[in-house]
């Protein structure tokens, strides 16, 4: 009762379509030509068909799909009907041929027409994966196991909803995913060893009575999907297309599933409070706004202190306030200046780390009362952060020095390794408790420690009262 029209129509192609080579090919040439085609014998022989046609209607869901030939066949024959409508008229007025010869022209071009449209059918399906399609049903199939899907918190729970969805729009009873280890050898599979591992990505074949298909691959495990249904189960053509384009779909999502998990567990579980990307995202933002506001500082605060300053060398009059007061401009203006260079060194940039770090050196002298001991490598690094991160290491060292060490000299090294580099400072100075330092936490250090975990590095501090202060720190790209 549901496909009553569809019923009726196979029916009518499988009674009356035998028919019709007796019809065309012999009754009506010999009623309008005196002629035939076919003789009668041989157009009798297609009445053969009749019990093999009834036959296969009635194993539509093993043989074909009914439906989906019927309107294929349909559409097929309506593009051949009118291509060779459209020539057989031509030739029969320009040619001036006999009807009879133009009927053959037309029947001729009609089988070509629809025979070169079948094959080419089959073209684009080898090379392309195109099928011809009536209705969409099967880009709807996509879409709706897909919207089913999505917005899942877990992988778990988007391979349950998978497998629920997919049972459902196919219409089997049984669809399950497998995880399957290549290091485990003693796990149950739902085929052969050779079968699971030859599969990849996309792939859908059939074993015994279900059809497996890989689900998603990774180096060490794979997710196979296994389709079954209690009476048996046969899938079309096009029904395998859609199932291999939307496990594509479900990998990715499984992909992108399994990096936002990985997140959340970095976030969770990581000792060090936050992951090692999210510290050296922090630092290089934190990097990045010192540089803006040190160029800001220049173009408006320093440049105006540049006008007063010369504005003030214009006045003539000796009064002792003007000059009092240009002498604290030019203070000012040269503590901004050496503020605006530690927010954003432009040696580091134009010169390279080496000219940076002694031009360093020689204002900390200045500004302290020990000296300083440096072996400086002209090391290459690819990343173009770690320069900075070296630069603003050894300045949180040095003014840690300035601040609190007492020492008489101070001394640091930097060094090349195979991968990365390694960086020694040493101190002769007071030295202190680091324990309580770690209480305290201290902003100089403890911004130092995150610098070097942000790029998963190793950072050793060594010291004691009036024993002075050891850094070692290796840092590998």
């Amino acid at each position: 009762m549901k496909y009553r029209k569809q019923q009726l129509i196979v029916l009518l192609i499988c009674l009356v379509g035998p028919f019709l080579p007796l019809i065309l090919l012999y009754a009506l040439p010999v009623i309008l030509f005196n002629n035939y085609i076919l003789n009668a014998a041989d157009c009798f022989l297609f009445l053969l068909l009749i019990p093999i046609s009834l036959l296969l209607t009635q194993l539509p869901d093993y043989l074909f799909d009914i439906d989906y030939e019927i309107s294929k066949i349909r559409y097929y024959s309506m593009l051949s009907f009118v291509a060779s409508s459209i020539l057989s008229i031509g030739l029969y007025f320009l040619l001036d041929i006999q009807l009879l010869d133009a009927f053959k022209s037309f029947l001729f071009v009609f089988v070509v027409i629809f025979g070169m449209l079948y094959l080419k059918e089959r073209i684009d399906y080898a090379n392309r994966k195109v099928l011809y399609s009536p209705k969409g049903d099967y880009v709807h199939f996509i879409y709706r196991t897909i919207k089913h899907i999505t917005n899942m918190p877990s992988v778990d729970k988007l391979l349950k909803r998978f497998s629920e969805v997919l049972a459902q729009q196919l219409a089997v009873s049984h669809v399950e995913v497998h995880i399957y280890s290549t290091s485990n050898e003693a796990q149950e599979m739902v085929a052969s060893p050779k079968i699971i591992e030859s599969l990849k990505l996309g792939n859908v074949k059939k074993v015994d009575n279900c059809y497996i298909g890989c689900l998603h691959e990774t180096l060490d495990k794979k997710h196979i999907v296994t389709i079954a249904n209690a009476g048996g189960l046969y899938l079309k053509r096009e029904e395998l297309l859609c199932l291999e384009l939307l496990i594509m779909y479900v990998s990715n999502f499984i992909d992108n599933t399994q990096f936002v998990e990985n997140l959340i567990e970095q976030l969770d579980t990581s000792q060090q409070g936050s992951p090692a990307w999210l510290k050296k995202f922090v630092w290089l933002q934190l990097e990045n706004e010192k540089s803006q506001l040190a160029q800001e500082l220049h173009d408006t605060i320093l440049q105006q202190q540049l006008y007063l300053i010369r504005e003030l060398d214009v006045v003539q009059v000796d009064r002792s306030f003007i000059k009092q007061h240009r002498e604290f401009l030019v203070r000012l203006n040269a503590d901004l200046r050496q503020y605006c260079e530690q927010l954003k060194p432009p040696l580091l940039e134009k010169q390279g780390l080496q000219v940076a770090l002694n031009k360093l050196f020689v204002e900390v002298e200045e500004r302290g009362d020990f000296a300083i001991i440096h072996e400086i490598e002209d090391i290459v690094l690819d990343s173009p952060e770690l320069p900075l991160l070296i630069y603003r290491t050894i300045q949180e060292m040095l003014n840690n020095a300035l601040k609190h060490s007492q020492a008489t000299y101070v001394k640091v090294i930097l060094t090349a390794s195979e991968q990365g580099f390694e960086l020694v400072y040493f101190d002769n100075g007071v030295g202190c408790n680091l324990s309580e330092i770690d209480r305290k936490n201290s902003m100089g250090l403890q911004g130092m420690k995150e610098r070097v975990y942000a790029y998963n590095g190793l950072i050793e501090l060594t010291s004691a009262l009036d024993e002075g202060m050891h850094i070692y720190i290796k840092i590998e790209e």
